[in-house]
């Protein structure tokens, strides 16, 4: 069982003296317990404590991956107004139905996810830069690619319906030799009626993707997920002419038609995917928010939806019993097994021959954002044992992961892998 994990070593910037004591003593715990096979490193920190955990790794034979952001969040970049994704109604950054409440550990803002085109040539050339300087700066073992994707409904559903900047129209034209105004007339017009979303729609739908987006965007979700593709290749070929692998950062399968990842095409670009099946966290990706922005949306949009024929709706996609109110979804989380069904969907995809996939889960004690039991832990294991995935993503921070977490998952891989 290949086991990951990440870390962000910023959290070390007020602690002055022995930050390698630190980092050697929560490798060395990590080596010892799960037998870590990789550490994904944050890409903006103190350049010697990086350099100190590759080291530390490199010794205890522990691969290296430079964890980093692309479309939003970039390190020590800042996106400027004019190149971010812009929906129908010419709004940039966040939309206002259903959008996410920023609170606890997200409060801060440090983590805005506003996101960049994926069209934006010059801007992404500029990151580009940023990144290959890091790469060669430090000597990691591959690159871990984040934030590939566009806004989901966390950001505000309107957002969903992006992006529709000049650049788009132009690459649009060529692809399809269509106009893109005319499909964001068709949008304007999709959202002007009254039943826009109905109950007939959601319970007939074969996934989230087909409730969410009228036909007539077809070509326009096709161009999208080509978007996300073209940026991904643009870095990961880089980081294969240096000898790198790369692992690629996905929201889970039931969730990725909403952001424009195409598995099947990104998987030509990486060698192993971490679909982020996070059934209780309540932040960007996590099943609970993303699924409480889309109900509420819904809801909002067409008000003679009911919330017990919505969640049916997503219960008979996901194969999980939804809670039966949004307060529950955020603060009980979805049943642990969709990890088992998430899974299943991907492995039934065409993927390019040889990419493993390693999904990813939370195994944090954070009151604002997930608070991963003993008994919460053991079922995500026993769901991705019974899939018999290649390997797994513990999810998300090495140096505030509880340690009581750890002796239980290696308790746990002593029991099912000798």
């Amino acid at each position: 069982m290949w086991v990951g994990t990440q870390i962000d070593t910023t959290k070390l910037e007020h602690i002055k003296a022995d930050r390698k004591g630190i980092l050697e003593e929560k490798v060395s715990l990590a080596k010892q317990s799960v037998g870590l096979d990789a550490l994904l490193i944050w890409a903006h920190g103190d350049p010697q404590s990086i350099d100190t955990l590759c080291e530390l790794c490199a010794g205890m034979g522990i691969e290296t991956y430079l964890w980093y952001p692309i479309l939003a969040d970039i390190p020590d970049f800042e996106i400027p107004k004019s190149a971010k994704v812009v929906n129908h109604e010419g709004r940039r950054g966040y939309g206002e139905i259903g959008r996410w409440q920023r609170l606890g550990t997200y409060a801060s803002g440090r983590e805005k996810f506003e996101f960049l085109c994926p069209n934006s040539e010059e801007t992404i050339s500029q990151i580009f830069n940023l990144y290959k300087n890091q790469l060669n700066r430090h000597d990691f073992d591959g690159v871990f690619l984040d934030r590939i994707r566009y806004p989901s409904a966390a950001m505000g559903f309107e957002m969903l319906f992006s992006c529709f900047c000049d650049n788009c129209k132009r690459m649009f034209k060529q692809q399809f030799n269509m106009d893109l105004q005319n499909l964001r007339s068709a949008v304007e017009a999709h959202f002007g009626k009254r039943d826009i979303y109905s109950i007939d729609l959601i319970k007939n739908a074969g996934s989230i993707h087909e409730i969410l987006y009228p036909e007539v965007m077809g070509n326009f979700l096709i161009f999208k997920n080509r978007s996300v593709y073209k940026v991904v290749k643009k870095f990961s070929d880089y980081a294969k002419t240096k000898g790198k692998k790369v692992g690629l950062d996905l929201f889970s399968h039931s969730l990725a038609g909403a952001v424009s990842q195409d598995y099947e095409l990104l998987s030509t670009a990486c060698d192993w995917i971490k679909p982020m099946i996070y059934c209780h966290s309540t932040g960007p990706a996590g099943f609970p928010l993303e699924l409480h922005s889309i109900i509420h949306s819904l809801l909002t949009l067409n008000r003679d939806l009911k919330l017990e024929g919505v969640a049916a709706g997503l219960s008979d996609i996901l194969k999980v019993k939804l809670p039966e109110t949004l307060n529950l979804l955020m603060t009980n989380g979805i049943p642990e097994e969709l990890i088992f069904y998430e899974i299943k969907n991907i492995n039934m995809l065409n993927l390019k021959s040889g990419v493993d996939i390693y999904p990813g889960f939370e195994v944090m004690k954070m009151d604002d954002l997930c608070v991963i039991t003993e008994k919460i832990l053991g079922s995500y294991l026993d769901n991705v044992f019974a899939q018999k995935a290649k390997g797994m993503v513990m999810s998300w921070d090495l140096l505030d992961m509880p340690a009581e977490n750890l002796d239980f998952t290696k308790r746990y891989l002593r029991e099912h892998t000798g």
